[in-house]
């Protein structure tokens, strides 16, 4: 699924980032899009996903843009935030599902990418929190 970075797709696509993700990341420092898979969901259909992370090596802030690219044109689907962590990407058993996997301090956060008649809906955060220990008596 991982393929090899594009840097000069990359960086066309981290300038098109959505205001959402600039909001989120700007103040961290410059945007780098360090990682990057291909998502086939269906036979027909390849999109891509990109990580772009800010604030690397001091307190990183990351996401996930989802596009498509068909020859020198880009259209960005969506974005997905993924807190403090650097996201990975697995396919779920239907290859139209994706979940993005991160987290921040209180635990792990996960979150379904789904594909949509040509469309990516972003689900909200799912999280896998540590279970509380019990006390002895």
């Amino acid at each position: 699924m991982r393929e090899k970075l594009d840097r000069a797709l990359a960086k066309k696509i981290v300038g098109m980032l959505p205001d959402e993700a600039n909001r989120e990341l700007a103040e961290r420092g410059p945007l780098v899009g360090d990682r990057f898979w291909v998502w086939r969901p269906i036979g027909n259909e390849e999109l891509g996903l990109l990580r772009v992370c800010a604030g690397i090596g001091w307190k990183p802030a990351c996401g996930m843009v989802i596009f498509r690219a068909l020859l020198d044109h880009v259209q960005i689907l969506g974005w997905a935030s993924s807190a403090h962590r650097f996201p990975m990407v697995k396919v779920d058993r239907d290859p139209r599902d994706l979940w993005m996997i991160s987290g921040d301090d209180s635990g792990t956060i996960q979150k379904r990418i789904a594909y949509l008649w040509g469309t990516v809906s972003i689900g909200g955060d799912e999280r896998r929190l540590p279970k509380k220990k019990r006390k002895k008596r």
